[in-house]
């Protein structure tokens, strides 16, 4: 059975337009020839020139140009997808409607651009650079800065208090996200109301130890140390000698004066209680 021929560009058979053009021996060099539906040129001596099996419209279009856009898209999607390629949050079509934000990239995992907590008020605003908060913001009902955060490496951050009346909770509980805390937790108190509330701006700087001791100085706080359990050793004080934060034994921070609250041992929870 003889070979047959088809045009590679419309899929035209060739087989027997020409005696001259079916021997595909290779001897001699005969005339190119055009294909009579779509006047492509071929040889029938040069097998590239023209195709064996006939391809339908459809295997035209996957192996041809529509094939390679086909698997540049599919692999571009993958990639956004998996996120090797930077893609704005908003394309997570999984997240909760209120959490897509153009403004907030992802790339290989990591966190890029602005993010807005949409679900509360007061919110938080976070700048981030891979993965690591660069500024934090404290918004309040009417989207005012209420406190801002920011870390300056080393193990060191800024926290300011701009308006009065900040519970001062939430932004030490942020500081936690930009310096290393201990897992010691603890209370701080004041005899007067608003007890967890400033009075006035300020601006603290330093490691925890030393931004902890200056927020109770500047506001008048009062230190209460937690223990959750037999097996915490330790809790959180202010050494009197020093004036910084440290962890000591129970029995230590009641000799110095520290009010040690016991409770049952739990599954951990926020490092800043009531």
């Amino acid at each position: 059975m003889g070979v047959r021929m088809f045009c590679r560009a419309c899929c035209y058979e060739l087989t027997g337009l020409d005696a001259r053009h079916a021997d595909v021996s290779g001897e001699g060099e005969p005339p190119e020839t055009r294909c009579p539906e779509c006047g492509r040129g071929y040889k029938a001596s040069d097998v590239q020139s023209w195709q064996a099996l006939p391809r339908t419209p459809f295997m035209q279009f996957v192996f041809g140009r529509g094939g390679a856009w086909l698997v540049a898209f599919t692999l571009i999607l993958t990639a956004l997808w998996q996120t090797w390629l930077p893609r704005p949050d908003a394309l997570d079509v999984f997240q909760q409607p209120s959490m897509q934000s153009w403004s907030m990239w992802r790339w290989f995992g990591m966190r890029f651009g602005h993010e807005v907590d949409r679900l509360n008020r007061p919110s938080l605003s976070v700048w981030y650079v891979a993965d690591s908060p660069i500024r934090i913001t404290g918004l309040g009902y009417d989207g005012e800065e209420l406190w801002d955060i920011k870390p300056l490496g080393g193990d060191r951050a800024r926290v300011r208090i701009l308006e009065p009346g900040t519970d001062l909770r939430i932004p030490l509980g942020q500081l936690t996200t930009c310096q290393s805390w201990p897992l010691e937790r603890f209370r701080f108190t004041r005899a007067k109301p608003r007890a967890r509330t400033s009075l006035g701006p300020g601006e603290f700087e330093g490691r925890w130890n030393e931004i902890l001791p200056a927020v109770l100085s500047h506001y008048n706080l009062r230190l209460v140390p937690l223990r959750f359990g037999e097996e915490q050793r330790q809790v959180v004080v202010i050494d009197p000698a020093t004036g910084l934060g440290r962890l000591a034994p129970p029995d230590e921070a009641r000799a110095m004066g520290f009010d040690v609250r016991e409770f049952p041992a739990d599954d951990g929870g926020l490092r800043l209680r009531p």
